[in-house]
């Protein structure tokens, strides 16, 4: 088939999780025989207009300027179009996944009616918009009021609705009106090749600079309201005098780097936390695989959890908040990886009480390890994702889903 992906976000660059879904069933289809495109909102002033990103995918970019929201209707929209009618003159398009709702509107989808369209649901983009801008105020609810009139448009356009996790598809049934029978939960996946244990842990850990001994717990996050960063500093304070061993990272940039950072140096844990920055895609399978803990601290709309896939099939158990996805990925293996609530007294024991267990058994790490992968390995490897996209795709079509020939 010939695919085009529509997209809000780059598939170039993973920064969060929905790069990563998109960047993942981009090259996975291809692997797979399609060819793809990649049509999606902004460009870096360094990026080119069209680049090839692997075999068969390619992305194309549309500008955005998000200091001025109207460039949408003048620029954005229209190169969304070009885009369109460029594809449709190079052959026909087969199929289209849509990932956000912002490009795809411009896409005039009713002009591609003939291929029919999967929109992939991370999140709801008003409660999205709601959480990276809190407070209150007419322009914030006018901009949320717009992003869902939006997504309600281009969800409606769609044959089928694909979301990540159960909590999501009742999400997207209860605001935007979906049947049930449109929505399809199809759970995201993890490379289990390049994320996995270290083969030399102890080695890597002194490449990292932990000292002998050390507790390494690990959180990746963009730095921003929802995820809960605050929550687990004011419960690394509690931990940390019973606990002197235990360091935190946490990855990520984000508007709040600054105030976590003072948060954290006024509790007096300018020892005991550690600020990362951004961490490029080479570096987190070794930062996963040498980390005693993930931490999921989320407060709110944590749809599914990419981090978390990624941390388990490394070895790494994850200690989460009770928000959305997490429960549905970690509640199958037991108790001791879902916290109570969300709250700084919760965390804080859970941390507290996980660490206790490690030192009371030593045969404790490497088997919360094997379990970790291996629940990994039976639900969540991408070719399950990715040939359960393609079998909803031969449902909508009106012949049965095609591999494109290859060249």
């Amino acid at each position: 088939m010939n695919l085009l992906f529509l997209a809000d976000v780059s598939a170039s660059r993973v920064i969060g999780g929905a790069e990563r879904v998109l960047a993942e069933q981009a090259r996975g289809l291809a692997r797979r025989g399609h060819r793809v495109t990649v049509l999606s909102r902004g460009r870096a002033p360094e990026q080119a207009e069209e680049e090839a990103l692997a075999e068969r995918v390619r992305e194309i970019r549309c500008p955005f300027d998000p200091e001025r929201p109207h460039r949408l209707l003048t620029a954005t929209w229209p190169a969304v179009r070009r885009g369109m009618k460029r594809l449709r003159r190079e052959g026909a398009v087969d199929g289209l996944i849509i990932h956000q709702p912002i490009a795809a509107l411009g896409a005039a989808l009713g002009q591609a009616a003939s291929a029919p369209a999967v929109y992939t649901c991370h999140s709801l983009a008003h409660e999205e918009y709601l959480s990276r801008h809190p407070g209150a105020g007419l322009k914030r609810r006018v901009q949320a009021g717009i992003r869902r009139l939006i997504e309600r448009r281009v969800i409606r356009s769609c044959g089928r609705v694909v979301t990540l996790s159960e909590y999501s598809a009742q999400k997207v049934h209860r605001v935007h009106g979906i049947p049930a029978g449109r929505i399809a939960v199809i759970p995201g996946g993890v490379d289990l090749a390049r994320f996995r244990p270290a083969a030399d842990r102890a080695g890597l850990r002194r490449r990292l600079g932990l000292p002998p001994g050390a507790r390494l717990l690990l959180t990746i996050r963009n730095l921003v309201p929802r995820m809960g960063l605050e929550t687990l500093i004011a419960a690394m304070a509690r931990v940390a005098p019973e606990a002197p061993n235990a360091v935190l990272w946490i990855g990520g940039e984000g508007p709040l780097r600054r105030a976590l950072e003072e948060t954290a140096q006024a509790l007096g844990l300018g020892g005991q936390v550690r600020f990362l920055g951004f961490v490029p895609e080479e570096r987190l399978p070794e930062l996963y695989a040498a980390a005693d803990l993930f931490v999921l601290p989320s407060r709110e709309l944590e749809g599914f959890g990419m981090v978390t896939l990624e941390a388990l099939a490394s070895g790494l158990p994850v200690l989460a908040t009770p928000v959305g996805g997490s429960c549905e990925i970690l509640a199958p293996l037991g108790e001791g990886f879902l916290l109570e609530d969300a709250g700084v007294e919760a965390l804080a024991r859970g941390v507290r009480s996980f660490l206790e267990r490690l030192d009371a058994d030593a045969a404790a790490a490497p088997r919360l390890a094997a379990a970790c992968r291996r629940h990994a390995e039976s639900r969540y490897g991408w070719d399950r994702h990715l040939e359960r996209l393609e079998a909803l795709f031969a449902t909508l079509s009106p012949a049965p889903a095609r591999r494109a020939k290859t060249d």
